[in-house]
This record gives C-alpha cells, sequence and structure tokens, in this order.
C-alpha cells in the first residue's frame, strides 16, 4: 500500500515547483503522522471501553460530540485567518500577518470568554442525565464533567490557533502531529489507571483528554512564536480592529457552513443516544471509526491543497490547479478500492479490535463505509471552493442539508422502522453540495464561466 501510494504521490506532484514541493514534503511527513493518529485512536478506543464500559463510554462519546459543537462558535475566525494569512505570507507581506495573527487572538479571546460564561451559568440548570437517556442513579457528578469537558475545551480552542498558522503556511504535517501526540499521552495513563482504578472513572477521563492537548498546544505556540513565526508572533501592539471586517466576513461564511456540519456531522451522537440509547452510541462509534481511516488517509492527501490552491490562485496558476485535481480523483478511486476490501474484512476486524461483546451489523458498516467514500470525493472540491473563499452556494447547500436533517431522520427511524443506519443515509442525502455540487462550480470557476452564486 505504501509504494503504491509513493507511485501516485509522484504523480500528483511531478512539478518541481515550490509549492508541490511544500504540498509532497507534507503529504509524506502527514503519513508518519496519520499512521501513529489511527494507531492510537484504535487503541484508545479499546483500551477506554476496557477502562469504563460499554454505557460510560457511550456517555463520554456524547459529550466528545458535545464539545465538538463548541469548536464551530469561533464564527470561523480560525479558517478565516488561513486563508488571509496565507495570501500575505504568498507576497511576503509579514506585517500584516502580525497584526492577522494578533487580531485574530484578541477577537477569539473575547467570544470564547464569553461563550464560557453564558455556559457556566446555564449548566446550572441543564439535567444531563435527561440529554443523554439514562437514569438518575447510574451516573454522578455528570454537570462536573460537562463543565470541565466544555470550559476545557474552549481553553484548547484559543491555544490552537497555531495550526491555523501552520496550516497558512502550507505545513498540515506539524500541525496534525499535535493531536495524536496528545492522544497518546492519553492511552499510555488511561492503561496505566486501568490497574489502580479498575473499576474507571468518568471524571478522570475527562480530566485527561482535556489536559493533554492543552498543555502541547501550549507548548507548540510558544517555540513557533519565539523561532520561526516570530515576524508574525501575535502582540497587542499589532491588534489591527480595522481588519475585523475583513476577516469576519469571511469567517463568517465558513461559521455558517460549520454550523451546518454541526448539525450534519455532530448530532448523531445525540440523535443514536435519544432513540436507542447510549449503548448504541458505541456501536455506532465502532463502524465510525473503523471506516473513518479511509477518510483519513485520504484527508492526508488532500490538506495541503487548500493554502497550495489558495496560493495558486493568487498567482493566477491554473494549469497547476488543473494537474492536481485531475490526479487526485485517481487516488481517491485508490483509496475506495482499498476501502471496499476493509468492507469486506469488517466483522473480522472488528471482533480483533473490540472482542465480540460488541457486535456491529454489516448493513451498518456498509452505510458508513459509502457516506465516508461519498464525503471524500466531495472533500477535493471543497479544498479547492474553500481555499478560493467561494463560499456562498456552499453556504445555501448547506444550510438546506441542515434543515432537513432531522426530519428525515425522524421519518426514516419512526414511519420506516430504520436502525442506526437511517442516520447514515441521512447524512448521506444531507451533504450533497461537495459530491454533486462542488465539481460543477470547480469547473465553471476553472474555465472562467463562474456567475452569480457559483462565484460568490
Amino acid at each position: 500500500m505504501t509504494n503504491s501510494i509513493n507511485i501516485y504521490l509522484k504523480k500528483i506532484l511531478s512539478s518541481n515547483n515550490k509549492r508541490s514541493s511544500m504540498a509532497k514534503k507534507n503529504i509524506i511527513g502527514s503519513f508518519g503522522v496519520k499512521g501513529l493518529s489511527i494507531i492510537n485512536g484504535f487503541l484508545l478506543v479499546s483500551v477506554t471501553l476496557n477502562y469504563l464500559d460499554k454505557e460510560r463510554y457511550g456517555i463520554w462519546l456524547v459529550f466528545a460530540s458535545f464539545i465538538s459543537w463548541i469548536g464551530f462558535f469561533e464564527v470561523g475566525l480560525g479558517k478565516g485567518l488561513r486563508n488571509k494569512l496565507t495570501a500575505a505570507i504568498a507576497v511576503k507581506d509579514y506585517e500584516l500577518g502580525k497584526k492577522l495573527v494578533s487580531t485574530t487572538y484578541s477577537l477569539l479571546a473575547i467570544i470564547l470568554f464569553s461563550l464560557n460564561l453564558v455556559f457556566i451559568f446555564a449548566n446550572q440548570f441543564i439535567n444531563w442525565h435527561s440529554v443523554l437517556n439514562i437514569s438518575d442513579s447510574n451516573i454522578s457528578d455528570l454537570n462536573l464533567i460537562a463543565l470541565i469537558a466544555i470550559s476545557g475545551f474552549f481553553v484548547r480552542f484559543y491555544v490552537q490557533i497555531i495550526n491555523n498558522v501552520l496550516y497558512a503556511d502550507q505545513r498540515p504535517a506539524i500541525a496534525n502531529a499535535i493531536s495524536p501526540i496528545a492522544n497518546l499521552i492519553s492511552l499510555i495513563i488511561i492503561y496505566i489507571l486501568q490497574f489502580y482504578d479498575p473499576d474507571g472513572n468518568l471524571l478522570t477521563l475527562t480530566w485527561i483528554m482535556v489536559l493533554s492537548p492543552i498543555l502541547l498546544l501550549t507548548i507548540a505556540s510558544i517555540i513557533a512564536f519565539s523561532g520561526k513565526y516570530r515576524m508574525i508572533s501575535p502582540s497587542i501592539r499589532a491588534i489591527d480592529f480595522s481588519l475585523s471586517n475583513e476577516l469576519l466576513s469571511l469567517g463568517i461564511k465558513f461559521f455558517i457552513i460549520s454550523i451546518s456540519g454541526l448539525i450534519l456531522y455532530q448530532t448523531s451522537n445525540i440523535l443514536i443516544a435519544q432513540y436507542f440509547g447510549p449503548e448504541e452510541v458505541t456501536t455506532y462509534n465502532i463502524a465510525y471509526k473503523f471506516f473513518k481511516t479511509i477518510q483519513m488517509i485520504f484527508t492526508i492527501m488532500i490538506t495541503p491543497f487548500w493554502a497550495a490552491f489558495t496560493d495558486a490562485w493568487t498567482m493566477k496558476d491554473i494549469k497547476w490547479i488543473r494537474n492536481v485535481v485531475k490526479k487526485v480523483n485517481k487516488v481517491w478511486l485508490f483509496v475506495t478500492i482499498i476501502g471496499i476490501g476493509a468492507l469486506l474484512a469488517s466483522n473480522t476486524i472488528y471482533k480483533f479490535w473490540v472482542g465480540s461483546e460488541i457486535q456491529v451489523p454489516f448493513v451498518l458498516s456498509l452505510f458508513v463505509f459509502l457516506f465516508f467514500i461519498y464525503m471524500s470525493y466531495g472533500a477535493i472540491y471543497c479544498q479547492f471552493v474553500n481555499g478560493l473563499g467561494k463560499l456562498k452556494l456552499q453556504i445555501v447547500a448547506s444550510i438546506i442539508g441542515a434543515l432537513i436533517f432531522i426530519p428525515l431522520n425522524y421519518i426514516l427511524i419512526k414511519k420506516f422502522h430504520m436502525g442506526i443506519e437511517g442516520i447514515v443515509i441521512s447524512s448521506i442525502v444531507c451533504n450533497f453540495y461537495g459530491p454533486i455540487l462542488g465539481p460543477i462550480q470547480y469547473k465553471k470557476l476553472i474555465n472562467g464561466k463562474a456567475k452569480g452564486i457559483w462565484d460568490k
């Protein structure tokens, strides 16, 4: 598999220009990082299940979904920074870059601090036992766990701005390395805790999962801004709120898309808990995490191209964009073939991975596989469109998908009596922009024929 990927890499990035060279280095580096991430992910599921149990692990997964919700409320500032900073770096305007970084940090501090205050107040009145569909006697301290998990995530989200700086400088491999290292630390700690606390403790797990990434991201930020990125390091003097509109106008577009994505991606665990109970959240996530590795492999290939497309479009290098998109489509076919093999072997792999206690229906595996292959294809064109900031069509499609997602789930589950696979089918139906409209918009833009909503 590795040799085949290397062959495709050579075909995709045969150009000797700096943009292709940078992308190739990041893809190769990301394979090592993502390899560690995939292994960590599989081991973390198994070890965490042993430390807790199926129900409490399902509860943690639902909390993790709520945490992901919070991430969308930075109104797209991170992605807005990525595009604007990439353009500034392309023309070597480091003074502007410093202002963009400093202003983003200040705006995000105001937003996240305000949101956290609201949550701290609201958390006192939330009945988490009802939200999670569990009896009051099963798990205690849920409000404290929620407070630690969500407040901790606000801090994490603030310190991970460094990732967007790395993405803007076309260094996603370095940005992507932080999360696997944090997961590895968590994995080691949880594994050791099994021997000292065999009954498991959800509160302890929450502290571990919250603190590890915060610590690593803080260290990475200090190292980066005191070294390579000293010229664009955040400074109070460099804060320029006149750039707020520029950052927020693009950021708000990403924010709307993200809110729609929040409904389409992150409500699945909550819906499963409500319709089928928290134990089935675990069943779904076994299949989800397994087949997500397919998307992770493909994401490695295309992540460097977001900033590269921004750079190429700024420099009007249309030939390079055409060449890359054409060849990345061939890689998608190659990854799909690998995925089919994984699907056929899935039941055997599940038993080896988590044991025979958790049974994942083949039909669920099939639809989760189709979802990730479908989304991976759309991601090719989303990377291009996002890099250009031509987001209006994507916004409209995302809003429509988000509006019909929950009603469609209700119809498939309650009226057609489908199981968890009904939620996956709804996700496929509602995520129609990338795989269907994305390729059309790409062709219009690349051929100079985009007009109206297709060019905004």
